[in-house]
């Protein structure tokens, strides 16, 4: 249950067609098609510096080897006076089927607290307090591990897009398939399905992807992981076009 307690947003964006409230904006992939994405960054940036409390039962982290296109996820962070963990520092050769599971894996056995919120160090910001984000997943999900949605069901597929499309929250959005860059989790199976991934064979066609192992596990991992259709917790503006956000000014909100 949420408590009725008004904290601030610090960046207000509204998915239209489901009217929900991402606190995570990731910007998918090596393409140019996110027109959303400078608007929604300099909007958050625009907002003033603040100073959130980490929930005591929450970890963040991310992975950066120290790339110089790495530190977008920890700049959004600062800005709200946090820090997260970040694994994989140093790293070279870089490769994400090999070290995210891994390094995520050995960071969820020593994790302490009883959910990891993660989030791509290249391309992703937190534009609400994690309180709220927390308290979301644990009022609104029913799952063990829940994942960002996607418009676009890569590494290409058709045996992953069938199983995807034919889930029960696909048929009442176009955000129908898993991407790996944004989630939430119960450490304890954080740590099991990330070990599982690191031991798993990477798909042919997109061997350096991580997304096509964890998407080639849920089956095996059934209703313990979900996917956000509505983007609750987390959008993704990859290839989407169109007027379907709104930036708001930042408001108070029940938590």
């Amino acid at each position: 249950m949420l408590h009725l307690m008004c904290i601030q947003r610090m960046l207000d964006i509204e998915v239209l067609p489901f009217r929900t409230h991402p606190a995570v904006v990731h910007a998918q992939g090596y393409q140019p098609y996110k027109p959303h994405w400078a608007p929604i960054r300099d909007a958050y940036y625009a907002t003033p510096a603040s100073r959130e409390t980490l929930p005591p039962d929450l970890t963040i982290v991310t992975c950066n080897n120290g790339h110089p296109a790495m530190g977008c996820f920890e700049r959004s962070l600062r800005h709200m006076g946090l820090e997260c963990g970040v694994l994989g520092h140093g790293v070279s050769p870089w490769i994400n089927s090999r070290d995210k599971p891994d390094l995520i894996a050995r960071a969820a056995r020593r994790c302490v607290t009883g959910f990891i919120l993660y989030a791509d160090s290249r391309d992703a910001l937190l534009i609400q307090p994690p309180q709220l984000l927390l308290g979301r997943f644990k009022a609104c999900f029913n799952c063990d591990l829940l994942f960002g949605a996607d418009r676009l069901s890569y590494p290409p597929n058709p045996t992953w897009k069938s199983f995807e499309d034919n889930l029960a929250g696909a048929a009442h959005s176009d955000f129908k398939y898993l991407n790996a860059g944004t989630w939430i989790g119960r450490t304890q199976f954080v740590a099991e399905f990330f070990e599982k991934a690191s031991r798993w064979k990477p798909f042919s066609s997109a061997p350096e992807s991580e997304q096509g192992i964890i998407r080639d596990l849920l089956p095996w991992a059934g209703s313990r992981v979900a996917i956000d259709y509505r983007c609750d917790i987390f959008l993704n503006v990859g290839f989407l076009v169109g007027h379907r956000i709104r930036i708001h000014e930042a408001q108070g909100h029940p938590k």
